[in-house]
C-alpha cells in the first residue's frame, strides 16, 4: 500500500509540473523566485534535497549508485526522491508459502 501511495503521489507531482509548464512555461518562476516566500521554499528544497541525499548514500551500498540517485534530486526535484523510495525502500512483497491462502 505504501508502494501505491508513494508512487500516486509522484505522478501526482509529475501531472502537475506538466500542467504548469503547459499553462506558463517557465516564465512565471522568475517572478516566484523573486518573492521571499518563493526563496524560502526553493531553499525548502534544496534542504529536503540535502536530507534525502543523505538517507540514499546510507541505505545504497555503492556510492556511485547513491551518487547517480542523488544528483538528479537537484535538478529534477524529489521526484527522484519518490522514485528512489518506491523502488529501494518499498520493495515488492512476494508472500511466502506459509502466507499463502490454502485451498
Amino acid at each position: 500500500m505504501k508502494r501505491i501511495i508513494v508512487s500516486l503521489a509522484g505522478l501526482a507531482f509529475v501531472a502537475k509540473c506538466v500542467a504548469a509548464y503547459s499553462q506558463v512555461g517557465f516564465t512565471g518562476f522568475d517572478a516566484v523566485l523573486a518573492q521571499p516566500w518563493g526563496m524560502v521554499t526553493l531553499w525548502d528544497v534544496f534542504l529536503g534535497g540535502i536530507c534525502m541525499s543523505a538517507i540514499i548514500f546510507t541505505y545504497e551500498k555503492n556510492w556511485r549508485i547513491a551518487l547517480l540517485w542523488a544528483v538528479p534530486i537537484f535538478a529534477l526535484g524529489h521526484v527522484v526522491s519518490a522514485a528512489w523510495v518506491v523502488l529501494r525502500f518499498l520493495p515488492r512483497h512476494t508472500p511466502t508459502k506459509s502466507e499463502t491462502p490454502s485451498n
